[in-house]
């Protein structure tokens, strides 16, 4: 049973295409450490697909609670502090996603937000 798991997992590696970018892990101390099995971000290449943010205080590790605009300005801060460690600002983002916990929160009210975006840094 080892000698076909060996086998399975050396096949899997040659399936690879040899030119492939490496993945790289981002993580910033200036954003809050993730609370699942996730990255705060990954690059591939000269792009980085960051995850999702909540409005969690990166030097606490708890959640804040407020107002529309006060926890989209958090989600925004510690996806910059990302983006940074990535070597990339919000000029570089090309994509945003906005989920809202609720509709009703559609216009500034006590919402739930979270942000994710995929940034591309062309040299």
């Amino acid at each position: 049973m080892a000698a076909l798991a060996a086998l399975f997992i050396f096949g899997c590696t040659l399936l690879q295409p040899p030119d492939r970018p490496a993945r790289e892990v981002v993580l910033s101390e200036n954003a809050p450490t993730p609370i699942g099995p996730y990255s705060q971000a990954i690059r591939v290449g000269n792009t980085v697909y960051c995850s999702g943010q909540i409005a969690i205080d990166p030097a606490t590790g708890e959640q804040v609670r407020g107002n529309i605009e006060e926890e989209t300005r958090l989600v925004l801060k510690n996806l910059r502090a990302v983006l940074n460690e990535a070597g990339m600002d919000s000029s570089h983002v090309v994509k945003a996603t906005i989920f809202l916990a609720n509709m009703d929160d559609y216009q500034p009210r006590d919402a739930g937000v979270e942000i994710s975006c995929i940034a591309v840094k062309v040299d």
